[in-house]
């Protein structure tokens, strides 16, 4: 007993971490919705006039050329569009704070809660390998075949469509979430059912087969990806597009790889207990569980690469907790150095010897005399 209170005590204690640790990215994004937007430019038809060129900037909140003549030619407007990777990684984000808190329920002996944790922890571990996936998809679609990945609602479409029927196919054949009364409160919920042989299949269809199809995706385009770079790298010329790219590759590259490191080592014990006799395995509930708490710990790694290569965030939360001084530029945040507290400054001079050669002076309370 004291082992099961202890098994308990580390996945609820593994549960709530990873919770917090893809909570704190999705109310980072909520904090600060500028990060989900990309600045890019867009170049109107050559029959679209200027007028209709201003039009569109102010519905997309952008702005337009100042050259007249240029935008009569050939229009230009900035807009703001969806990140797909910071979009990605949000979703990414919600899986795993969703899976988390569910395995955070412990060993539960109450049927409801033992029920809901069954389908939270199957239905968001599979999101959580779908879009893993899909960021390593978009990656091999842009870098191997220099091709558009999917729209966002393509990969909503495909993720969370594929994840329904998976929910539902087991109950079809008549296999509940949960488990059965003698079994509840000593290990985690997932089916309920007299006939082992039937929830034993159930638990390789829906949760082990998604995850060997999404490890295979993902090790053959992270091998795609490490030949492209040692491509780039020969390159004779590095301008700094090839370097931005590269390091938007490193950082994106990290997700799917995290995913890897932690479900491989869960997903091995599972199939030596299947190919081998029973009890082969020393201390083998032991083992399990913690192997299965070891996957749970993506979203504390998640956070880590999350917060690591975002400067944009750290600049963030830096300026909301610590006031520290940063510049808006375009939607992101830069350091305000002494350069730009001068240019600032000078501004302001002009400014006020302006007013006071055209004859305009201050008053005490701010209002122009």
């Amino acid at each position: 007993m004291d082992t099961v209170n202890s098994m308990e005590m580390m996945t609820v204690v593994m549960g709530i971490l990873s919770a917090i640790g893809g909570a704190s990215i999705l109310l980072t994004l909520f904090l600060f919705p500028s990060m989900m937007y990309k600045e890019t430019k867009k170049k109107l038809r050559s029959e679209e006039s200027s007028a209709q060129a201003m039009e569109i900037a102010a519905r997309d909140n952008s702005s337009v050329s100042d050259n007249a003549n240029v935008n009569a030619k050939q229009p230009v407007v900035m807009t703001r569009e969806t990140n797909t990777y910071v979009h990605m990684i949000a979703m990414l984000s919600f899986s795993e704070a969703m899976a988390a808190a569910s395995f955070a329920f412990g060993f539960p002996e109450d049927y409801n809660l033992c029920v809901v944790q069954g389908v939270m922890l199957l239905f968001f571990q599979r999101a959580k390998w779908i879009w893993s996936a899909l960021i390593g998809f978009q990656l091999y679609r842009f870098m191997v075949h220099d091709r558009k990945g999917l729209e966002i609602w393509q990969m909503h479409t495909f993720c969370w469509s594929i994840d329904i029927i998976l929910l539902m196919l087991p109950l079809v054949d008549g296999t509940a979430y949960g488990l059965d009364s003698e079994e509840r409160g000593s290990i985690t919920c997932y089916f309920a059912g007299t006939e082992q042989g039937r929830v034993i299949r159930w638990v390789f269809i829906v949760y082990f087969l998604p995850l060997v199809i999404c490890t295979i995706i993902m090790i053959y385009i992270a091998y795609s990806l490490w030949m492209r770079f040692r491509y780039l790298d020969n390159l004779a010329t590095q301008n700094d597009a090839t370097t931005h790219i590269k390091r938007l590759v490193r950082t994106m590259v990290m997700y799917p790889i995290a995913t890897l490191i932690t479900t491989l080592p869960n997903m091995l014990v599972y199939i030596i207990e299947q190919v081998t006799p029973e009890g082969s395995i020393k201390n083998g509930y032991v083992v399990s569980i913690m192997c299965f708490a070891w996957s749970f710990s993506y979203g504390i790694i998640l956070a880590l690469i999350f917060f690591t290569n975002s400067q944009e965030a750290k600049r963030r939360w830096r300026s909301l907790l610590f006031g520290t001084p940063y510049v808006d530029q375009n939607g992101r945040l830069v350091r305000e150095n002494d350069e730009t507290r001068q240019e600032s400054k000078d501004v302001d001079n002009i400014s006020r010897s302006m007013n006071n050669a055209l004859g305009i002076g201050i008053s005490g309370n701010g209002n122009t005399m």
